[in-house]
């Protein structure tokens, strides 16, 4: 009794017949292996519920590690995990990421955007500007969502450098810009063009 009181299950009760006391440790041996038995289904839904959640991260951090994205797991805020391309997008080294305010991967004039779609999880993609290891800050997009994490639910949040992406659109307003102050050069020679040939018209017809 003693021993199964120490959480022992496995301590089987000796049963006295013939007397009061036998039917007392026939109860408790029959309360014994309800428990044992009991004990023994926990630890076995723990196991599966344990394996589930171990295949379940390894098969996310497979995705996570084959996509070019930067990949942020965080709980409001604090870095839980992170892909290889993080790593290599931000310059730091995962042990050094993990723990880390994510909003220390921006600069301090993109931040508060940044937590307002956090506390209202916001899951549409955004521009805002991301900073280096080293300090040099360039332009990201960011789409996070809500995902299940261990044993509760955390932020995933897809991080792309959009750096070439910036460049094209400036190029493109440029040339834009040139092709327009092209066409007003061009609209203004024909006009001086026009009003030449009109003055030479009226003096050539004037005798």
């Amino acid at each position: 009794t003693n021993n199964i009181a120490k959480g022992d299950l496995t301590q089987k009760i000796t049963i006295q017949s013939g007397n009061e006391l036998a039917m007392l440790s026939n109860a408790m041996e029959h309360m014994r292996s309800e428990l044992q038995e009991l004990y023994q289904n926990l630890e076995q839904q723990v196991a599966d519920r344990t394996r589930a959640l171990q295949e379940s991260e390894a098969r996310f951090r497979g995705l996570s590690e084959a996509t070019f994205e930067g990949v942020v797991i965080h709980d409001s805020g604090c870095i839980l995990d992170v892909n290889q391309a993080t790593v290599e997008l931000f310059g730091f080294q995962r042990s050094e990421l993990i723990n880390k305010n994510a909003l220390d991967l921006m600069p301090p004039e993109a931040r508060d955007i940044a937590l307002r779609n956090i506390r209202a999880g916001y899951e549409k993609p955004y521009e805002t500007e991301g900073r280096k290891k080293d300090g040099s800050i360039f332009p990201i997009e960011v789409q996070a969502k809500t995902i299940p994490y261990q044993e509760g639910t955390a932020r995933a949040a897809a991080i792309r450098d959009i750096t070439d992406h910036k460049r094209a659109e400036e190029k493109l307003r440029k040339a834009k810009e040139t092709a327009e102050e092209a066409q007003r050069t061009a609209e203004v020679a024909n006009q001086a063009k026009s009003e030449f040939l009109s003055r030479m018209s009226h003096e050539l017809r004037t005798p």
